[in-house]
């Protein structure tokens, strides 16, 4: 075969696998619409035997992480989950504050903080008691605001502890 019948064959050659990679032909993908691919080069020497080679350059645009405004701050109106405490998980909770342990839990304020301290990540935040089963927490880095139902399931009054139940997102 001669020189220019081997360059022939290995360029339709790299025709052909260009084709089956384009159409999927092969065990990896096609390429991302950013990528872009570089000529078939020429015979590796002009004027010696031997196969053509052939060059694939890929480049892909930088990728930027996809965040969305509603996964990070949500709007005014989304509910909260409260913190879900069965009957009697909140009766054991109960026994081990009566006996001096998480004392916190019967301070309706501290509860609400700890709440959004835990569930939401805030590091600082000022809590308004609205009314005997609401707090307003307020987040002292962005100002976001939450309202949140509490209850006592165990002991109303004195001494019971408190959970939150739920909430909702005000601002």
């Amino acid at each position: 075969m001669t020189t220019v019948a081997r360059t022939a064959a290995a360029v339709a050659a790299a025709a052909l696998v260009g084709a089956l990679t384009a159409c999927g032909g092969d065990d990896n993908p096609p390429p991302a619409p950013q990528t872009s691919s570089a000529q078939p080069a020429g015979p590796t020497s002009p004027s010696g035997p031997g196969p053509a080679t052939t060059t694939r350059k890929t480049t892909t645009a930088p990728q930027t992480p996809q965040t969305t405004k509603t996964a990070q701050t949500p709007a005014p109106g989304t509910t909260i989950a409260g913190e879900g405490m069965s009957a009697a998980d909140a009766a054991a909770l109960q026994q081990s504050v009566d006996q001096g342990h998480q004392p916190w839990r019967l301070d309706m304020a501290a509860v609400a903080e700890a709440f959004v301290r835990s569930r939401l990540g805030w590091s600082g935040a000022d809590v308004a008691l609205a009314d005997p089963h609401t707090a307003e927490v307020i987040n002292t880095a962005t100002g976001r605001i939450v309202s949140l139902q509490l209850r006592q399931p165990a002991r109303a009054g004195d001494g019971g502890i408190w959970v939150v139940d739920s909430g909702v997102w005000i601002s």
